[in-house]
């Protein structure tokens, strides 16, 4: 593949950016597909070298990697002890955060690597060792946006970076509650940024006021 990325137009949104082509969502196990469709509202996304390149590569490599393996470890807790909060909240949350990176992905004409976060999900004896293991999962994300966000990076990309790390922090806090035996009704996805600009996308999409 040539790693020479030009400067031009493309259409896609990227959290909460729109930046113009056509995409399917992640995966339809966890309820997103969704039709192919045109983006119309276009930016210009910044020219970058083929060093810097391999570089996002190796970033949204370990990123979606990361949120697989969340995903999966989230998904695996639900199926052992069944449909607790914050899981189930949690497994969209991170659907989200791989549809965001996914279209990273494809905004710089890079391949997505297959879901593989199956293979790392550890079955807890009880809850409260579930909510410890999303403490540390949640913990090792938001170290992974810090190094990456010290970094001078294409703006799109620091601003999905910047969301998705909001997010976890959110997590984080939710997880911690329970630790702490305060029970929070759910994990509230309404204070995820990657929630927030999916539900305006499908506000503009469908015509629905703001």
């Amino acid at each position: 593949m040539n790693k020479t990325l030009v400067k031009g137009l493309i259409s896609l949104s990227v959290g909460g950016l729109l930046i113009g082509s056509t995409f399917m969502s992640v995966d339809a196990k966890y309820g997103n597909q969704t039709s192919n469709q045109v983006r119309q509202n276009t930016i210009q996304v910044e020219a970058v070298s083929a060093e810097e390149l391999d570089d996002l590569e190796s970033m949204f490599t370990v990123l979606i990697n990361d949120e697989y393996k969340a995903r999966a470890e989230y998904q695996a807790i639900i199926d052992e002890f069944g449909a607790q909060t914050p899981f189930t909240s949690l497994v969209r949350a991170e659907t989200m955060h791989i549809r965001a990176l996914t279209r990273l992905f494809e905004v710089y004409g890079l391949d997505v690597p297959s879901d593989e976060g199956s293979k790392f999900a550890v079955v807890p004896d009880s809850l409260e060792e579930a909510y410890a293991i999303g403490v540390d999962a949640e913990k090792n994300n938001i170290a992974l946006y810090d190094k990456y966000l010290d970094q001078d990076l294409p703006a799109n990309v620091e601003r999905v970076f910047t969301n998705l790390q909001k997010a976890s922090e959110n997590h984080l806090a939710t997880f911690e509650a329970y630790q702490d035996g305060k029970s929070p009704v759910d994990c509230d996805l309404t204070q995820d940024p990657q929630y927030r600009n999916e539900s305006l996308r499908q506000n503009k999409q469908f015509g629905r006021n703001q």
